[in-house]
């Protein structure tokens, strides 16, 4: 019953906190990230299974509300990287990206593609106004983004980038489904 707590009050700690930002990266993203890493951390040092369920299940929880509360929905001039590019399956009018943003302060590479959040769009090339720009893209490039996290009844789209096949913690590697709104390449 302390983890719960302890992780609360961590939550709470980071969202307040103001911090120095040598990298330029905007702070908001320092706090969302800083976030997500005491999350996977809490989880990562979990004493035995049941605890770690359920500091999984309060993180899901808390992220989505961080989400809705501090970011409003809304990310804004971001730097991530271009994870996948690749014409959606399904639809071939629709571009499918990935952008990785790290979880911890390390030079963004494919490195860190297993250790990052990871936005994910699905774009369509004659309706967007960003397709011209994504279409310019590789894999690998350094990007600004802004845009929104997409809330389906109130619901944001969560799940795992790696499909659990590189940690069994979500927190890890975890996915967001966004609405982009701007991509710049850097």
């Amino acid at each position: 019953m302390k983890r719960p707590i302890l992780f609360f009050a961590l939550i709470t700690l980071f969202s307040c906190q103001e911090k120095s930002n040598p990298d330029r990266i905007p702070l908001s993203q320092s706090k969302f990230t800083e976030v997500v890493k005491t999350i996977r951390n809490n989880i990562d040092h979990a004493p035995d299974e049941q605890v770690r369920r359920q500091i999984l299940g309060i993180g899901v929880d808390s992220i989505k509300q961080y989400i809705k509360d501090s970011l409003q929905l809304e990310f804004g001039s971001w730097n991530a990287r271009v994870l996948t590019l690749t014409d959606n399956y399904d639809y071939s009018d629709r571009i499918d990206i990935r952008l990785g943003i790290n979880i911890d302060p390390e030079p963004m590479s494919e490195k860190t593609r297993y250790k990052s959040v990871v936005f994910r769009d699905i774009i369509d090339k004659s309706a967007s106004g960003i397709a011209p720009e994504v279409q310019t893209l590789s894999v690998g490039d350094i990007v600004l983004i802004s845009g929104t996290f997409v809330s389906k009844n109130g619901m944001i789209d969560m799940g795992s980038f790696n499909d659990y096949k590189i940690s069994k913690n979500l927190f890890a590697n975890p996915q967001f489904l966004v609405e982009l709104r701007e991509i710049s390449k850097q």
